[in-house]
């Protein structure tokens, strides 16, 4: 078989998507990917991604299940295409999943307009709902939860909401589960050693999106 040739526009990306430097919390992660993305070897893809959020900002469906359904259609379709890719389609399994958090993180992105439409639309739904479970369990304490008296004050806490507060400022799933890992990091220390000690380290934070 004919050895490919590197694809044109992007320099280096066979060395830059590497599997050391594929991890998802890896802040050059989705730069490079962008680098990749936006290169001539990825047009055909991207064209797919404008043509769809156009298609939506003219004609935005009626409800986020509508949305998911068109999205899930669109990530197959890219996901057909990243296997025949000339730099993410010979990546190992890591590799690829970083590609489709990738392609999730920009398409999210680009959609954000016709994103904060329906959910002013579906306002009352399951976040409404997801309020009410939890006034629900406002009686629960700490004694409920047996936790022991030294983990029930200190900085722990504060940090584990400020890492689900932080989870507002970001649109692509995966970037809110690194989020939420981080605020799941600090209870648990907290709960198997409450004695006072340093932070836990946290999970990288996502790179900024970009358009």
């Amino acid at each position: 078989a004919r050895a490919r040739s590197a694809p044109t526009g992007a320099p280096d990306a066979r060395r830059r998507w590497a599997a050391d430097g594929l991890s998802a919390v890896c802040p050059d992660a989705y730069r490079a990917f962008l680098e990749v993305l936006k290169a001539p070897c990825s047009a055909g893809m991207l064209q797919r991604i404008d043509d769809f959020v156009v298609q939506l900002s003219a004609d935005p469906p009626q409800s986020l299940e509508a949305l998911a359904s068109g999205l899930h259609a669109l990530y197959g379709a890219l996901d057909a295409e990243t296997r025949a890719h000339p730099v993410w389609g010979t990546l190992p399994v890591a590799g690829a999943e970083t590609v489709q958090d990738g392609l999730e993180k920009f398409v999210i992105t680009r959609l954000r307009e016709v994103m904060d439409r329906l959910h002013i639309l579906e306002a009352g739904g399951p976040d409404d709902e997801a309020e009410r479970r939890l006034r629900a369990l406002g009686f629960l304490t700490c004694d409920h939860l047996g936790m022991p008296g030294a983990a029930r004050v200190g900085c722990p806490w504060t940090m584990a909401q400020e890492e689900l507060a932080r989870m507002a400022h970001y649109r692509a799933p995966r970037d809110k589960l690194v989020c939420l890992l981080n605020c799941c990091t600090r209870i648990n220390q907290a709960l198997a050693d409450p004695a006072p000690r340093a932070p836990p380290p946290r999970a990288a934070s996502p790179p900024p999106a970009a358009s």
